[in-house]
């Protein structure tokens, strides 16, 4: 009597475990500063992302932002290793075309609230992260606040993010 199973006859059982998938961060650009000062803290990203236990992401926006730095500056933040994802909602004057997709309006308000010219680009990487399902990092304390309030995104700050590394690289 054959014993049932859920594979194809003639499949073999696979002994090697599945590996998880990175853990998804969308870092705020402040926090790049925190990745490039700390001692330590770019080796401990760069062996982590190679191995697979977290990914980073940021939008055009970050990278905006990172390229503004000064040229020495510049190299050391745009080393540190990252993925970029299209901005979730689009706001003429900010977002780009081909980097940024239309979105519901109402998450990017409830964060932007009424302050349009300092909270846009706050407001559309916080309202990215929550669509993709990314924890957001940062060390803006009203960003966290709005993002948390208003999206209900898992957001960190940059000492509850790194002590979070130190852990998965144990």
């Amino acid at each position: 009597m054959r014993k049932r199973t859920d594979r194809p006859p003639g499949a073999r059982k696979s002994r090697k475990p599945l590996a998880a998938p990175p853990e998804p961060f969308a870092l705020d650009t402040n926090i790049y500063d925190k990745i490039v000062d700390v001692p330590g803290a770019f080796a401990l990203v760069k062996r982590l992302v190679a191995t697979r236990k977290v990914q980073l992401f940021v939008t055009h926006i970050q990278e905006d932002e990172l390229s503004a730095a000064p040229p020495p500056r510049r190299k050391a933040l745009r080393a540190v290793p990252r993925d970029v994802v299209p901005t979730y909602g689009f706001v003429i004057g900010e977002s780009r075309i081909g980097m940024a997709r239309l979105g519901d309006a109402a998450p990017l308000e409830a964060v932007r609230g009424e302050n349009w010219e300092k909270r846009t680009r706050d407001a559309l990487i916080a309202v990215t992260a929550a669509h993709e399902g990314h924890t957001l990092v940062t060390e803006d304390a009203d960003l966290r606040s709005r993002a948390q309030g208003g999206l209900g995104v898992t957001v960190w700050d940059w000492n509850a993010f790194h002590t979070h590394l130190l852990a998965l690289d144990s």
